[in-house]
C-alpha cells in the first residue's frame, strides 16, 4: 500500500473506531485494532491488543493498522450508563469504578473493564460481554447526597 493511501485508511479506520456505537459498545476502555474498519484485536493495553490480533488468521501487518484506544460510553450514548448518572445508589456504590451494566442492573464493577467483567462472572445468569454496558460510574459527592 503507498504511504498516502496508507496514512488515509489509518485515519478513516482511528476515526470510525472513535465514534462508531458498536465499537464503543463493545470495546469501551479497551484499545483496539483496527484494518479497513474491522476491529481485528482488542486487549486492555496496546500490547495486549496486538497479541489478540497476531492471534487471528490473516492479522495484517502492523505498519497497515490503526491501534485505537475506545473511550467509554457516555450518558447520551447509552440508557444503561444514563441510568448509572440518575441512579444515586450506584453512584455511591460504584463511583469512580468501571462497572458492568446491563438493562438496570449492575452484574459487576472493578478498575477498568477487565476486572468489571471478571468480577460480574461470579454471578449466575451475566449476559455475555456483547450484551453488557461497560461504564465509568462518576462519582456523587456528599452535597448531592439526599438530606445532604
Amino acid at each position: 500500500m503507498q504511504t498516502d493511501e496508507r496514512q488515509r485508511q489509518l485515519d478513516e479506520d482511528y476515526l470510525w473506531a472513535t465514534h462508531d456505537p458498536a465499537v464503543q459498545h463493545c470495546h469501551g476502555g479497551q484499545v483496539v485494532v483496527v484494518y479497513q474498519r474491522r476491529v481485528v484485536g482488542a486487549g486492555p493495553n496496546l500490547q495486549e491488543a496486538w497479541q489478540d490480533a497476531r492471534s487471528r488468521t490473516a492479522c495484517p501487518p502492523q505498519d497497515d493498522v490503526a491501534f485505537v484506544p475506545v473511550p467509554l460510553l457516555t450518558a447520551d450514548q447509552d440508557p444503561d450508563f444514563a441510568w448509572c448518572l440518575q441512579n444515586t445508589e450506584v453512584r455511591q456504590r460504584y463511583g469512580g469504578l468501571v462497572a458492568a451494566v446491563h438493562q438496570g442492573k449492575v452484574w459487576g464493577a472493578g478498575a477498568n473493564r477487565d476486572e468489571a467483567w471478571r468480577d460480574s462472572q461470579r454471578l449466575a445468569g451475566c449476559p455475555g460481554p456483547g450484551e453488557l454496558t461497560f461504564v465509568l460510574i462518576p462519582g456523587i459527592e456528599d452535597d448531592q447526597l439526599p438530606g445532604g
